[in-house]
């Protein structure tokens, strides 16, 4: 029996062409294997890490609920502006959430640190150091 050559979209246990959600699937796992580090790092420089992973996964999710209108050949285009209207829809929904808390009263904790943060842990770290390497008194 000679081999049948697997052509993409079809179901070869079966000869015939799989269905349009198998191949959409298939084109979104793709996809994201190929470029989900760029829309992380097109994120990352725009956001912090827990933010860039909220947008990166809903751009992936508005990549699958649209995928019969993303473009083929070159999709990179097409995924950073989904990318920057998705991290505006966030920042518009975080402004929304910070304005109602401070209607309420309600002190919302940063979550992401300011550089001021940095500075104080790094001199910690480096007052930590000298202490670990000075004989006890």
């Amino acid at each position: 029996m000679c081999p049948v050559p697997r052509r993409a979209g079809h179901n070869h246990e079966m000869g015939a062409k799989a269905p349009i959600g198998m191949r959409s699937e298939q084109r979104l796992r793709e996809l994201y294997e190929l470029h989900h580090g760029d829309v992380m790092r097109y994120c990352l420089r725009r956001s912090s890490r827990e933010d860039a992973n909220d947008v990166a996964a809903e751009v992936f999710a508005v990549t699958w609920r649209r995928i019969d209108e993303v473009p083929d050949g070159d999709i990179l285009p097409w995924l950073y502006r989904t990318t920057g209207y998705t991290l505006a829809n966030h920042r518009r929904s975080q402004g929304r959430h910070l304005n109602l808390a401070a209607k309420l009263g309600v002190v919302v904790p940063s979550t992401v640190p300011g550089p001021e943060h940095q500075i104080v842990r790094n001199a910690e770290g480096r007052r930590s150091d000298r202490c670990a390497g000075a004989p006890p008194p």
